[in-house]
Parts: structure tokens; C-alpha cells; sequence
């Protein structure tokens, strides 16, 4: 017996259109139909996106942000 299940490939993984409809253990041919141009984003943010973002904070709200930055780099780089 033959059944189709839909998906995209994607890094070598596919994503199941609905997972849930396949079944637990079976014997697979995999057919690509077309490949997918990948498309980027019209907007992409970059870094220069934030520039001037902080320009017009007070001293103690950069200082408070800094701060919180700062805890969650340390929060980060702890050894678990």
C-alpha cells in the first residue's frame, strides 16, 4: 500500500505538513518535486537599525539598562 505525506525540505530535514498522519515505523522512497528559492526578507534588520536608540535616555535609565546588561552577560557566561 502507498501513501503520500506532504512536507518541505529544509537543511537536509523535512517538515511534515501534518505529522501527526504518519506513521510510527514504515519503509520510505523520498521523490523531491522542485526546489524552493529562498527569499530574504525585504526588510532585514541589521545592527544599524539600533543606532542612536539609547541617544535620548536619561543618565540613569542608560546606567539601569547597562546594568541589566551587564547581570545578564555575567548570567550567561556562568559555568552550570
Amino acid at each position: 500500500m502507498l501513501l503520500s505525506f506532504a512536507g518541505i525540505l529544509e537543511n537536509r530535514t523535512i517538515l511534515w505538513e501534518d505529522p501527526q498522519q504518519l506513521p510510527t515505523k514504515a519503509k520510505v522512497i523520498v521523490t523531491v518535486l522542485e526546489e524552493i528559492e529562498q527569499k530574504l526578507p525585504q526588510n532585514k534588520k541589521t545592527m544599524a537599525n539600533f543606532d542612536g536608540i539609547w541617544e535620548n535616555l536619561s543618565e540613569r535609565k542608560k546606567n539601569e539598562l547597562a546594568d541589566s546588561l551587564e547581570n545578564l552577560r555575567n548570567e550567561w557566561e556562568r559555568t552550570i
